[in-house]
């Protein structure tokens, strides 16, 4: 029987301009859990509504230090008993790191991808990374396995989705082994990559690595559409990279393409010593213009000889720079460690741009080392929108950032903050949530279609939409021939939809194709709309209408098929189905039919596209 582990206890919440309501805390299960180390938000029983995902990588529920990952489901009867529970291998942190792993396997569900960096098989630490398929009835057995190579690489200390960085429409993931050693280099770091698909497997396709000794290429690590191709790109921090300033750090940036290599596209470096660029990452369209933008904290950087933290924008662009586009620091004279964590992006307020969550574990508004985050706004210049800080000493609020829209409905937002030493470190998360007014959507107007008519004979059709709001919905329609009509007969209870009807009699001498008639629905203020062509005919047939339903669609392709290789009734008449004009009905007539229905080639009998049927 799950138990539920949601407390409501004493914390300040400094705002200094947004509204963020205090909701109450989860709370880990045991002394020395570590509950709140890593979060991610995954929709992982794929209801449309985001899950929450938090992990306590010292629980020892399956061996010392075995870990232990809750899955508490979103949608409007989230509550705060975990849902799932999947336990670890001894000693293995499991839940160390976490991450959605997008669409891996192709099925349309999200799927979760979990780091054990201290999985003690085929060696010491050599590390672990477990992937679990997301679905309507998920389960807790990883799907996937994927090991380290050697002792204290700490394969699994970052995991990520990293978006479809080979290009092939299926996603891809990536994971960090920061301590490995490759070539000469030791404690260097790489990073493996695996693509996503189908018959996806836990074999390496592709592994990067950075360039000297003990960097720690890997240690943190994003995807995102830097360019913006389309393509998945891959961030990789390296904290300890030197090149004369010790511990200045270094990312490197390598685009996705249909033919991807291992080398490095772009790298940026940290400017002074122990700056340690490249020690957290996150990605998001901060400023609004399309393209994904990297987020990246480093907690090491000094106001005089306090580690007061700072992060960092980096726009994406079409074409990569590497500049320091934006940045943030609290700029006093306290280790707040701020950038510890970043979250990745989220347009909170509907403004247009990507807003973020950085954590700040050391900072003492509150009490010793009791920690705290900031709310980021994002725009053309990031700015502190509210602060939250811990009330117990030791707690390290900020270890781990999140932002989750899935809580009860998706114009909720709750901001986490994992706070692992609490209590002796069982560990727990904060979280603070805000609602914000979506933009007004769209009415939805059905497919229409083209339609097709004869001389003399009423063609008419019904104009179905709906509003996803409920607002009401007003149709039109203009551009219509002489003698046609459309009335607006508002909401049909029993279809749930708002209908209009078009009506048209065409005389002798308005045969021929009538391009772009206009159909619109309206809210009043966003519109959606559909242009058709119709097709009159001066026969007493519609060239086309192989079944005489007096519709041209796929079923008359299927109807020629069944005419010309097993025997089924003809085209209704048989001069109905010669649609490309050679004197014959046969399978490329069929060819002809779909290629009209589905990508817009010439209408039946219209061979040389003037609108005219020419047989």
């Amino acid at each position: 029987m799950k138990t539920s582990i949601f407390i409501f206890s004493f914390i300040i919440l400094v705002s200094t301009a947004g509204a963020y309501d205090y909701l109450g805390t989860i709370d880990g299960e045991i002394t020395g859990d570590q509950y709140g180390e890593a979060i991610c938000a995954v929709d992982f029983n794929d209801d449309g509504y985001d899950d929450l995902v938090i992990a306590a990588p010292a629980a020892d529920f399956n061996g010392p230090s075995s870990g232990k990952v809750y899955i508490y489901y979103g949608g409007p009867a989230a509550d705060t008993f975990p849902d799932l529970e999947i336990v670890g291998p001894e000693s293995s942190f499991f839940g160390k790191a976490l991450s959605s792993a997008g669409d891996f396997n192709g099925d349309g569900a999200e799927d979760l991808l979990v780091g054990a960096p201290f999985y003690d098989l085929p060696a010491t630490s050599a590390g672990a990374a477990y992937l679990y398929y997301g679905g309507t009835s998920p389960d807790t057995i990883p799907d996937l396995s994927f090991t380290g190579e050697n002792s204290s690489d700490y394969f699994g200390i970052d995991v990520s989705n990293i978006g479809d960085f080979n290009n092939d429409s299926y996603d891809d993931i990536i994971i960090g082994a920061y301590r490995a050693d490759w070539g000469s280099f030791s404690n260097s770091g790489k990073a493996s990559i695996y693509y996503g698909g189908p018959a996806a497997d836990n074999l390496v396709d592709k592994v990067l690595v950075g360039e000297a000794d003990g960097e720690r290429f890997g240690f943190s690590l994003t995807g995102c559409d830097f360019n913006g191709d389309n393509v998945g790109d891959v961030m990789v921090g390296a904290y300890s990279y030197d090149n004369s300033l010790i511990n200045r750090g270094r990312m490197y940036l390598f685009l996705g393409s249909s033919l991807p290599d291992s080398l490095w596209d772009l790298t940026i470096e940290g400017e002074t010593d122990g700056l340690k660029f490249g020690w957290s990452l996150g990605t998001g369209n901060i400023n609004g213009d399309g393209f994904d933008d990297i987020i990246m904290g480093t907690d090491t950087y000094n106001v005089d000889t306090f580690s007061a933290g700072k992060v960092y924008i980096f726009y994406g662009n079409s074409s990569p720079d590497g500049l320091i586009d934006d940045s943030y620091s609290r700029e006093q004279q306290a280790s707040d460690y701020l950038g510890f964590s970043v979250s990745h992006g989220l347009d909170i307020d509907n403004d247009g741009n990507a807003d973020f969550v950085a954590g700040m574990p050391g900072n003492d508004a509150q009490a010793l080392d009791g920690g705290g985050a900031i709310i980021i706004k994002g725009g053309g210049n990031i700015a502190p929108d509210t602060t939250v800080s811990g009330s117990n000493e030791i707690e390290e609020m900020g270890s781990a950032v999140g932002i989750w829209q899935g809580y009860s409905n998706n114009n909720t937002f709750i901001v986490l903050a994992g706070a692992p030493g609490f209590d002796q470190y069982r560990g727990r998360v904060y979280l603070y949530k805000t609602e914000v007014a979506q933009a007004n959507q769209a009415p939805n107007l059905e497919s229409i279609g083209n339609k097709f008519g004869v001389i003399e004979n009423l063609l008419e059709f019904e104009v179905l939409a709906d509003d996803p709001e409920g607002d009401s919905v007003g149709l039109s329609a203009d551009n219509l021939p002489t003698g046609a009509t459309f009335d607006d007969l508002g909401y049909d209870s029993g279809l749930d939809k708002y209908k209009g009807v078009f009506s048209w009699t065409p005389t002798s001498g308005q045969e021929g194709t009538y391009n772009s008639l206009h159909f619109i629905a309206s809210d009043g203020d966003l519109i959606d709309e559909e242009y058709i062509d119709i097709f009159i005919s001066s026969d007493e047939y519609i060239c086309g209408d192989a079944n005489a339903d007096l519709l041209v669609n796929v079923s008359d392709a299927v109807w020629i098929i069944n005419y010309v290789f097993i025997g089924g009734d003809p085209p209704l008449p048989l001069a109905s189905g010669e649609v490309n004009c050679d004197g014959s009905v046969n399978i490329s007539d069929a060819v002809w039919i779909v290629n009209y229905v589905f990508i817009g080639g010439n209408a039946p009998c219209d061979t040389d596209g003037d609108g005219q049927p020419d047989c």
